[in-house]
């Protein structure tokens, strides 16, 4: 029975580590896109919409639908290049499945 305890002790406790570090994994996904082009990624959808900032630079607004996750890219018009990120949405919405490969 004892070594059952532990086991349940160590489930529990890399349940509450992967949830800990799906909002990580989230952010350094979106850091990784800054420089890149945001039409070449083969990871993102169409956006929701595009918003323009200015003359120079837009918004990106990106959603994961399951989540309720919504953060925007601010993208330069001429490059398409991945300037900076944000969020759109609570932050708390925003998180990474975690699988057992990663």
């Amino acid at each position: 029975m004892p070594d059952l305890c532990r086991y349940l002790v160590a489930v529990a406790a890399a349940l509450l580590c992967s949830a800990c570090t799906s909002h990580s994994s989230f952010v350094r996904n979106r850091d990784f896109d800054v420089g890149s082009i945001v039409t070449l990624s083969p990871f993102l959808s169409k956006p929701l919409r595009i918003e323009s900032l200015d003359s120079k630079t837009s918004r990106y607004i990106y959603e994961f639908r399951n989540t309720g996750c919504q953060w925007a890219y601010i993208v330069d018009n001429t490059t398409k290049e991945v300037l900076s990120w944000e969020y759109v949405s609570d932050p708390k919405l925003c998180y990474m499945s975690r699988t057992i490969l990663n």
